[in-house]
């Protein structure tokens, strides 16, 4: 082996330290350049990150509050749309009932009518068989005259005997 000499292994120390300085100096630099860069970036991002799940909240607090709200107001107009059916169905049902009644009205008139227009078809069937008859009966045994007078005296009386059973 040989001997060390100093001086050599001197350099070669300084040239080490040299060259680790240098390399501690220059790259280490850059790499916590680097590491605060990033530090600063996540700890941005984690800022971003609270703001944006914050908002996220609010707007899905407000959504609940809106929907809650329109859930409510559905439920208003149904209700308001049930009550306005129950009233237009009152109605209808209130219209219905007094057409019926009209028509009941109507057809009971109608049958007065009808019941009076033929009583006094059959009391002048009555009265013109009754003079028929009364004319062939007395037109053998009377005048002129009586028979006149007989005919008014039947048809004064006729209307007076059936008007109180029609």
């Amino acid at each position: 082996m040989e001997p060390i000499s100093w001086h050599i292994l001197v350099v070669e120390v300084v040239t080490f330290l040299l060259g680790a300085i240098f390399v501690w100096l220059l790259p280490l630099k850059d790499i916590v350049k680097s590491l605060t860069e990033r530090r600063e970036r996540i700890a941005k991002t984690q800022q971003d990150v609270d703001k944006a799940r914050t908002e996220a909240e609010r707007l899905q607090k407000d959504l609940e509050r809106r929907v809650m709200r329109l859930e409510e107001e559905t439920k208003k107009r149904i209700a308001k749309a049930e009550n306005e059916g129950r009233k237009l169905r009152e109605t209808i049902l209130a219209e219905a009932r007094e057409q019926a009644q009209e028509a009941i009205l109507q057809g009971r008139e109608q049958m007065k009518r009808e019941r009076a227009e033929t009583a006094e078809k059959i009391r002048r069937e009555i009265a013109q068989s009754s003079v028929a008859m009364a004319r062939r009966i007395t037109g053998a045994m009377l005048k002129a005259s009586d028979k006149k007078r007989l005919v008014k005296k039947v048809l004064e009386q006729l209307p007076s005997r059936y008007e109180g059973k029609a």
